[in-house]
């Protein structure tokens, strides 16, 4: 199969990688294999939505895929989000590749600059109905296995200042009813002085929306790049800030290690095991408790742009 990326970035802001990856920017052209892999980080793995996916969780986290697609279009068409690519991915599937006429990766041939690539999603040949083992395990592993193509970390944001329609997030609500709670709880213990940070208007602010790595490239130190370099884009391109929740200490020490010109800050710090928001039937219940799977720290984080 074949889609085109818009070129790499001319400008990395100094964030060196291994010559076979490359920062391209997201657009709606692999709109499909960044919110999978994003479904997949929130989803499948700790994140502070994990715990508030209703049962049979795997069954969840791929009703996900459509029934969030506006959320995750907010964030592709932002302009904002950035993606890594490898072109020595070596696929799963046959039928995964460009044709022999075309080279795999990098091939020439799309508009505006545009790269050909192979690569391919397959959650499409998924029933869980037709799966015994679908939430034991093998449901997560077929997705990881579905997800044949060669974007392998992703950084989603957002401008604040561009709001998303409403109905955005009506389906995010509807999808993880125990959300809203959470994001209130946060509003309501944010210490600083209302109006103090808000943006203005647009290129001020920018929201993150995640940034998530193929577990098999954990560990390569590709989400510390990518992070950072979307800390020094956003600055060149003139944002004062960008905040985010984190509910993983290897993500918040990242930002805490915010490169040359950033300094990043957390501004509430909680424990996540002891939140306590009303479920749909009006009951007091805590997601995060111990058991869920989270660490116990979680942070709002502010990352100041013009240091």
């Amino acid at each position: 199969m074949v889609v085109t990326l818009l070129p790499p970035v001319k400008d990395t802001h100094g964030i060196q990688l291994p010559p076979r990856y490359t920062i391209r920017p997201i657009d709606a052209g692999v709109n499909d294999w960044a919110k999978a892999l994003a479904i997949q980080g929130f989803f499948l793995g700790p994140s502070l939505w994990q715990p508030l996916t209703a049962t049979p969780k795997t069954r969840s986290a791929l009703r996900a895929f459509d029934a969030l697609g506006g959320y995750y279009k907010h964030a592709v068409d932002s302009g904002l989000s950035y993606g890594i690519f490898d072109s020595e991915y070596e696929f799963a599937r046959a039928e995964s590749k460009s044709p022999p006429d075309s080279d795999p990766t990098t091939g020439q041939g799309g508009e505006d600059g545009r790269e050909i690539s192979s690569g391919a999603l397959y959650w499409s040949e998924l029933d869980p109905d037709a799966e015994p083992d679908f939430e034991t395990g093998g449901g997560a592993r077929r997705m990881a296995e579905g997800m044949d193509f060669p974007l392998v970390c992703v950084a989603l944001s957002c401008d604040l200042a561009a709001k998303p329609p409403p109905d955005v997030f009506e389906a995010l609500q509807a999808f993880l009813p125990l959300a809203k709670g959470v994001n209130q709880f946060w509003r309501d213990n944010d210490p600083r002085p209302k109006g103090s940070w808000e943006p203005q208007g647009p290129g001020e602010v920018c929201a993150r929306m995640g940034c998530i790595t193929k577990p098999e490239y954990q560990n390569r130190g590709l989400m510390s790049a990518l992070n950072h370099f979307v800390m020094l884009d956003l600055k060149a391109r003139g944002f004062r800030a960008m905040n985010a929740g984190i509910g993983v200490p290897s993500v918040y020490r990242n930002w805490m290690n915010a490169p040359a010109g950033c300094k990043s800050h957390s501004y509430l710090e909680v424990n996540v095991w002891e939140i306590e928001v009303e479920d749909e039937d009006g009951r007091k219940v805590k997601p995060y408790a111990t058991g869920s799977g989270m660490a116990k720290e979680g942070w709002l984080m502010w990352c100041d742009l013009n240091v």
